[in-house]
This record gives C-alpha cells, sequence and structure tokens, in this order.
C-alpha cells in the first residue's frame, strides 16, 4: 500500500480572450466588414490562481493461491480564482445568441471563479391572481412607467437589489461549473484464468446550464420540437403545472437565462470494464500457440446521475473556458461493447 500527495498553487497569466469593448468603439457586433464593425483585440486579459490537491491511493496486490485484487484510487480538488483584470472594474461577459439575441450566460469578475454562471434566480410561476399582488413589476412594458410586465403563467423572479422592479440590475451569480472533486477508481482482479478490470471516475459538486432543456421546453416557436413533458405548461385548468404558459418569441421573459436551467452535474460513471480468459497453457501447448485469451469489454456501461439530459460530463464549449460546463446539445460519449481474442504464436 503506498500514498501520493500533491499540493500545488499555480498563477498564470495567459488569461488570453477578447477585450470588453463598448460598441461605439467596435462597431456592430459579429465585426462584420459591411456593416462598419471591427472584432475586439484579444489580449492578455488578467491573471488567475489555481490552487489544488491530487491524492493517489495505490493498494499494489493481495494475493493468495487463486486470487489476486490490486486497486488505485485518485481525488483530485483544485480552486480557481480571477486574481486581477485588464483594469479596474473590468467584467468579462459570455454571451451566446439565441434566435437574433445575443444572452449573457457567465459573468467573469476579480475574486471569483472564471466562467461562473450569470442570470436571474426564480421564485415559481405566477400561478393565481395572489401571486401577482404585491409582486414586483417585471421587465416593464418598452414606453410606459406605470405598467408591469406580470401575468399568469410566467416565471417569477427575485428582486435581488430590492428596489422593487425585476430588470437586468437583478442579474446574479446562480450556479458554478467548477467541480467540488473529481476521482477515478480502478480495481483488477484475477481468478485462475479470469481476469477482470474495472474503472469508475465521476465527479461531485459542479453545475451544469442545460440550454438544451430551454430550447425544448420553451414552447416560444412554432415547428419546433418540443419534449414531451413540456405539455404540462401553466392554463387556468392546470394550476400546478411543471412548465409556464407558451409566450411567442426568443425575448420573452420566461426563456431569460436563470436558475430553472442550473442542473447538478454530478455523477459516477462505470467507464469501463473488461474481463477476459486464459487458455490453461496445457491446452495452447496441443493447438501449437503460446497464448490464446477471449476477452470483453464495455465502454460507458451506465452513469448515475441526476442530470436531466443526455451526458453531464460537458466540459468547455467549443474549448471555451468561460463556457465550460454549458450543455447546448453535445454528442453524448457511446456505449461500446467489444469482443477479442488475443493470440501468441
Amino acid at each position: 500500500f503506498n500514498a501520493t500527495v500533491e499540493v500545488y498553487n499555480k498563477n498564470s497569466k495567459d488569461f488570453l480572450y477578447q477585450l470588453p469593448l463598448p460598441i461605439y468603439l467596435t462597431g456592430p457586433a459579429g465585426g462584420e466588414s459591411y456593416l462598419g464593425g471591427l472584432s475586439a483585440p484579444y489580449v492578455n486579459l488578467g491573471e488567475m490562481n489555481n490552487k489544488g490537491i491530487d491524492i493517489t491511493l495505490n493498494f499494489s496486490t493481495l494475493q493468495s493461491k487463486d486470487f489476486t485484487w490490486s486497486t488505485n484510487l485518485n481525488v483530485s480538488h483544485y480552486k480557481n480564482e480571477v486574481t486581477s483584470l485588464y483594469s479596474d472594474n473590468l467584467e468579462v461577459i459570455s454571451t451566446i445568441n439565441s434566435g437574433f439575441l445575443s444572452t449573457p450566460i457567465t459573468r467573469t469578475v476579480e475574486g471569483q471563479p472564471v466562467g461562473m454562471f450569470w442570470g436571474y434566480k426564480s421564485k415559481g410561476i405566477f400561478r393565481t391572481q395572489e401571486d401577482i399582488d404585491g409582486a414586483p413589476e417585471q421587465f416593464g412594458i418598452p414606453f410606459s412607467e406605470e405598467l408591469g410586465d406580470n401575468y399568469l403563467g410566467d416565471v417569477q423572479y427575485e428582486d435581488i437589489n430590492g428596489d422593487g422592479v425585476i430588470n437586468e440590475e437583478d442579474r446574479t451569480f446562480i450556479g458554478n461549473p467548477h467541480p467540488d472533486f473529481t476521482f477515478g477508481f480502478t480495481n483488477n482482479f484475477s481468478y485462475k484464468n479470469f481476469d477482470l478490470s474495472i474503472f469508475l471516475q465521476g465527479s461531485y459538486g459542479n453545475d451544469v446550464l442545460n440550454l438544451t432543456r430551454k430550447e425544448t421546453t420553451g414552447l416560444a416557436r412554432l415547428y419546433t420540437n418540443q419534449l414531451v413533458e413540456a405539455q404540462d405548461y401553466y392554463t387556468p385548468d392546470n394550476l400546478d403545472a411543471q412548465y409556464p404558459r407558451p409566450r411567442r418569441g426568443d425575448d420573452n421573459q420566461n426563456l431569460f437565462i436563470s436558475d430553472r436551467y442550473i442542473e447538478d452535474g454530478s455523477y459516477l460513471r462505470i467507464q469501463n470494464i473488461s474481463l477476459g480468459y486464459n487458455l490453461p497453457a496445457d491446452l495452447n501447448k496441443k493447438i501449437g500457440i503460446g497464448n490464446l485469451k477471449i476477452y470483453g469489454t464495455i465502454q460507458n456501461l451506465y452513469t448515475f446521475t441526476n442530470y436531466s439530459g443526455y451526458d453531464p460530463e460537458i466540459g468547455s464549449y467549443n474549448g471555451d473556458a468561460l463556457q465550460t460546463g454549458v450543455d447546448r446539445g453535445r454528442y453524448p460519449i457511446p456505449r461500446t461493447f467489444t469482443i477479442g481474442i488475443n493470440a501468441e504464436f
């Protein structure tokens, strides 16, 4: 039995990203040359610090006459913090395009981890007139200072700054894509001529922004496939519905990025199982070969998770560290079955 513990504290100045500049400097979003736009330059936007610990435990061999067992456990934990940015009071907002709209999904500021999820906190749905009475006005109707936008069946958001209205100033941090720890656990067994290997791996404590669910339960557009469960939407006859009322348009408030789309991304995956059988030496000798092994493996056998999407192991969207844990329809890892023969002559 042996154990290895590695503690690290790494400072990085390679926070390379586009400098957030106002539109009057860059022109229209996207930098389209025919509209006079210019893309913002990439700069070393700041510094960040990663502190962590890696623990590895090895139990080399437990052996009897016919049975052997060895195991390895690895656990990793890190804490990320942005220690400085290009200028004072700078914030880095990462967005997605939804229809014709650009929507913020993460915000990076000094003193917080990189790529924290950014949006509204929800309080449920306006189900009765009593829910609406006295509630803060939400996203007031344009050109009107008196009328709010509170309707039965809509999502009710929290007034974070307490000013009596719900607007962009009430966005806040709603989730953290960074896990508390990740782990891998390998066990190798052998009994007489059989050998078995099992590898488990997983993550705990990270959040996922499930934008796939936003699209498939939004009830906002015609000719767009929706999940069957989206049929459970608010009507006067269905007050306990899971989803708000249908409301057309990508800019409707029921589709704003909020904790409604934040899910626990923790999981435990049976990543690999391999079972083999080695023919006895005397039988190998009779058929004239050195060794013959018959084996079968299963990759990605099963994943234990509460995440509602295809796969909780999301990674970073398009390799963008500011969009870690953002599920926009990532193709799931396939389950693979393999049977083989390994012969030595």
